[in-house]
Order: structure tokens, then sequence, then C-alpha cells
């Protein structure tokens, strides 16, 4: 259970900046002209917790995930 909280939970909360970039290269496509782009303009107007915006549910989530699925596999197998 712990593997599966800190494999799923830190590895998918380290990916946020990407996923906070495309939604916003997708609601604004003409703002942000590549990804590299995108991070430093999101980065320059909130900072580093604009990239991480929304960390809190992402951890708890997929962390619970993790939890569930790699500690009940040999119990729901």
């Amino acid at each position: 259970m712990i593997g599966g909280i800190l494999a799923w939970g830190t590895t998918h909360t380290g990916i946020i900046p990407l996923d906070i970039v495309k939604w916003r290269k997708q609601v604004d496509p003409k703002l942000y002209k590549s990804i590299g782009n995108a991070i430093s303009v999101v980065y320059s107007r909130n900072g580093f917790s604009g990239l991480y915006l929304g960390w809190k549910p992402w951890i708890i989530g997929y962390s619970l995930h993790g939890m569930f699925k790699f500690g009940f596999y040999e119990m729901f197998k």
C-alpha cells in the first residue's frame, strides 16, 4: 500500500505542470506558442505555485488509487 501511494502519488503530482500547460494551451492557443513558452509564461505570471495549481486533490486522489490498486492486487486477483 505504501509503495502504491509513493509510486502513484509522487509521479502523478510531478507531471502537474505539463497538464496545466496543456489545459491553458487548449483554452487559449494563440497566447502560448509552444510548451516551453507556455511554461515560461505561466511561471512569469503566477510563479512556481501557478505551475502546481490544484496539487492537493491530485496527490490525494492518485495516492488512494495507487494504494488500492497495488495494496489489494493480490486479494482481488
